[in-house]
């Protein structure tokens, strides 16, 4: 999928999996991608904030996982 309309959706999805497979530098480069495609995606950002945690990156991952925390939605 190299194409530059790929949805959100199917991103974020793909990042998820990766991340579940603990291939944590893959699912990053589709997590990072799905965020451009909707900025302020918490789910999104949580992902990014646990892919970087697994590789070792803690304070990019606290930023991420803060910025999450600061923005999700409260019927949750």
């Amino acid at each position: 999928m190299g194409g530059e309309n790929v949805s959100h959706t199917y991103l974020f999805l793909k990042g998820f999996v990766l991340l579940r497979m603990n291939k944590p530098e893959k699912a990053l480069y589709y997590l990072r991608r799905a965020l451009k495609a909707e900025r302020g995606h918490f789910q999104t950002m949580l992902g990014i904030g646990a892919a970087l945690s697994l590789i070792g990156d803690t304070d990019k991952a606290g930023w991420f996982i803060k910025r999450a925390i600061g923005i999700q939605p409260r019927d949750i």
